[in-house]
Parts: C-alpha cells; sequence; structure tokens
C-alpha cells in the first residue's frame, strides 16, 4: 500500500443463486483502480435485501469491522484531545478534598500524638485519605 492510498472494503450482493456479484464486482474493481483505492477486503454474498443484518453475514461482517474501526478513530482523537488539554494545563481526575490548610491541620495533629481515625474525625476526611496525607508529608 503507498502511502496515503485509501483502503476500501467492497460489498457486493445478489438475491438469488441463479445470479451472480461478478458484474458488481468488476465496476467496483474498477472504481476502486480510478482512484488508486486498494481493496482490503470484499465482503460477497447472495442473500435477498430484505432480509434482516442478522440474516446477512456478510453484511454483519462487515459492520463489526465498522464499528471496531469508528472505536479506534474515537479513541485516537480522544487521546489528541486530553494531550492537547493537559497542554494547555488542564488537570484530570477528581479535585484533592484535601487543601493545603487540612494537610497542615493533619501533620499538627499527628505531630500531637493523635491517632489516624482521631484525625480523620477531626478534619472531616476519611481514615484512607488522612493515611495518604501522613505518608505523602
Amino acid at each position: 500500500m503507498a502511502l496515503g492510498q485509501k483502503r476500501v472494503a467492497v460489498y457486493v450482493r445478489v438475491s438469488t443463486l441463479h445470479q451472480t456479484t461478478e458484474n458488481q464486482l468488476m465496476e467496483l474493481t474498477d472504481v476502486c483502480n480510478r482512484n488508486d483505492w486498494e481493496i482490503a477486503d470484499v465482503y460477497n454474498e447472495t442473500v435477498s435485501g430484505t432480509k434482516s443484518v442478522d440474516d446477512r453475514g456478510e453484511l454483519k461482517r462487515l459492520m463489526g469491522v465498522m464499528a471496531s474501526m469508528e472505536s479506534s478513530i474515537r479513541k485516537e482523537r480522544q487521546m489528541i484531545g486530553i494531550k492537547r488539554a493537559k497542554k494547555e494545563g488542564v488537570i484530570f481526575g477528581r479535585k484533592s478534598v484535601v487543601d493545603n490548610e487540612m494537610e497542615l491541620k493533619i501533620v499538627e495533629l499527628r505531630h500531637k500524638g493523635k491517632s489516624i481515625r482521631q484525625i480523620a474525625k477531626n478534619v472531616g476526611i476519611s481514615v484512607g485519605k488522612t493515611h495518604q496525607v501522613i505518608k505523602r508529608c
């Protein structure tokens, strides 16, 4: 595949076994060649167009591939957006429940010999968060 060359999927369908997809496939291959598109896969089936997607195996397979591709593109765009936001100084995640003043109070109470539970109750935060602050300081 050449750099920048588009990859396409070709879907051809006929309704009965008495018909053939050869003409459709030939025409679509010509279109791809004229536009310098690489045919990544061919989805070829013989089934009535009135059938549901569940009864049209190749169409269903083509749809699963498109959904996967769409998910991948969405994830890539999300990561680009997050990277840009971080460059602009956006901070992700929860806001801290412990500010500098609370942190000083926690350290002060610990130096006075108070237990973790007592400190947590006094400051109004969880025991786990109190542990985190003490460990950090």
